[in-house]
This record gives C-alpha cells, sequence and structure tokens, in this order.
C-alpha cells in the first residue's frame, strides 16, 4: 500500500485493475499508476457535484457507480457499497463521509464519519478478501 498526493486526472477500470493518470502534487509532469485499490480523501464538494470530481465522473460513465435519487452523491446500499447503474452493489467500491448524503443524510464531522466507517468496515473487509482470493 502506498499513499500519494496527487490530482486523479483519469481513471479507466478493467476488470478488477484501476489504471489511474495522476498529477503529484508539486509536479507538472503525469503518471499512469495501475491499482487495485483507490481512496479518494478529497469529500464531495457538493456544490460542484459529481461533474467536478474525475474519478466520480469516470465510475458514473462507466456504469460502476449511480447518483443516489437525490443527485447528492453516488447511491449506496446499507453496507456503503457503491451501486453500478444495474442496481447491483461493487464489492470492489465503497463510499464513506458526504458521498454517502442522499443515502444517509448528513455525515459531515469526524464523529458521523466514524460512525459509518465502523458500521461498514466489517463489509469493507469481507469484500477485499473476496476480491484477493
Amino acid at each position: 500500500m502506498s499513499y500519494q498526493a496527487a490530482r486523479l486526472l483519469d481513471l479507466v477500470s478493467k476488470d478488477t485493475t484501476l489504471n489511474l493518470t495522476l498529477r503529484h502534487r508539486g509536479h507538472d509532469t503525469l503518471a499512469q499508476i495501475a491499482a487495485d485499490v483507490l481512496i479518494n480523501a478529497t469529500g464531495l464538494d457538493t456544490a460542484a457535484g459529481i461533474a467536478a470530481n474525475p474519478l466520480l465522473t469516470a465510475l458514473v460513465d462507466q456504469g460502476r457507480a449511480r447518483l443516489d435519487p437525490l443527485a447528492l452523491g453516488l447511491d449506496v446500499d446499507p453496507h456503503g457499497r457503491i451501486l453500478r447503474q444495474n442496481g447491483q452493489p461493487d464489492p470492489g467500491l465503497h463510499a464513506i463521509g458526504p458521498l454517502t448524503l442522499g443515502s444517509f443524510g448528513d455525515p459531515i464531522g469526524a464523529i458521523y464519519i466514524a460512525i459509518q466507517i465502523h458500521r461498514f468496515l466489517p463489509a469493507i473487509l469481507e469484500d477485499l478478501s473476496e476480491l484477493t482470493r
């Protein structure tokens, strides 16, 4: 696992691999990275919406995610799994915090996000275990 401070410019999902195009903080050159897991920790700018975030836009465009019924974030199941366009949960994609606004109400603030993490963590660990088998 590695942590990288970068701006995500493009994402292409192929099978279980995420092909990312990044610009690292303080650099002008682009980097191409293949990853199994991506954690986007920037939060959701609800004023700009999904369209302002290349990762979320790519997931929706590729059918791996859909907007929640209120179009405030992404549609998720009770365990925080992001729902694909067909309504089925994607075991490789989970949302916590502001992205779940339309499904769970206002999760802004550390205490509310911590509660979501506590509630979703068993399903996340189970899904990761299944993906690595």
